[in-house]
């Protein structure tokens, strides 16, 4: 059975440098993209890391989700290297542009991420989505939510995702996203979201990247959110604790 301890960060990554090295296609040199990039995500929260194209969100993604080795430092989910946390199914990473087969429906999409997990295709995963909906009908954001479903369907705790502008624009598909996060939240998890720009996705704190390193913003006000979500900024920290909503608050 895969766990989660809920005294675990769902994510945590220390000091970390990361970027491509020389003799990579298109580099003839070494570039840098993250440098001593430390956060740490608590279970049960939301992070959302936000830059322009270029900033090393991407790269910080696929760090964080066990898909790249930095150059230095550390990226673990649940006290667990990350690759690990990956290849045990403790996380699912949806990529920007996510391959379906255009002979599945969405209903085929659930099950076989779920096939693939050894896990038992749950069709609360599916996000609103008309599960016989073939796949070459979605629009590239309804594309986008079926891969999210499918990460949900696999049971991993800890969701990675690098959202497109596309969902971000779109009302349902930024539903379908906050029904996913809560899903995530109530297995013991949470995720870690990535934009260039994601004002309007639901997160409980979030970070601006630049410069390959992370800017701290303010925390929302008044939002009662009773989560922790933690940054660390070089020898700084940031801690977000638990928040009483404030009277009348909606």
């Amino acid at each position: 059975m895969r766990a989660g301890p809920a005294h675990l960060a769902a994510v945590h990554l220390l000091h970390l440098d990361a970027g491509y090295r020389a003799g990579v296609v298109g580099c003839s040199a070494s570039v840098p993209v993250l440098r001593d990039v430390s956060l740490r995500v608590a279970a049960g929260a939301n992070l959302l890391v936000h830059g322009a194209p270029g900033a090393g969100v991407t790269t910080l993604l696929h760090c964080a989700a066990g898909l790249r080795q930095p150059w230095s430092g550390s990226a673990s989910a649940f006290g667990v290297p990350a690759a690990r946390a990956l290849r045990d199914g403790l996380l699912a990473f949806v990529p920007h542009a996510p391959v379906l087969y255009a002979s599945f429906t969405v209903r085929d999409v659930l099950a076989s991420a779920a096939a693939r997990a050894a896990a038992r295709a749950d069709l609360d995963c599916e996000l609103g989505l008309e599960l016989d909906r073939p796949v070459p009908r979605l629009t590239e954001a309804e594309r986008w939510c079926a891969a999210l479903a499918g990460a949900l369907a696999t049971g991993a705790r800890l969701l990675v995702l690098d959202v497109p502008a596309v969902v971000v624009r779109s009302a349902t598909a930024r539903q379908a996203l906050r029904r996913a996060c809560a899903l995530a939240a109530q297995r013991g998890g949470g995720a870690l979201l990535g934009a260039a720009n994601g004002g309007a996705l639901p997160a409980d704190r979030r970070l601006a990247l630049a410069g390959g390193r992370v800017l701290a913003e303010p925390w929302p006000a008044g939002d009662g959110v009773a989560r922790v979500a933690e940054a660390r900024l070089g020898h700084a920290s940031l801690t977000r604790a638990s928040v009483d909503p404030s009277p009348g608050a909606s």
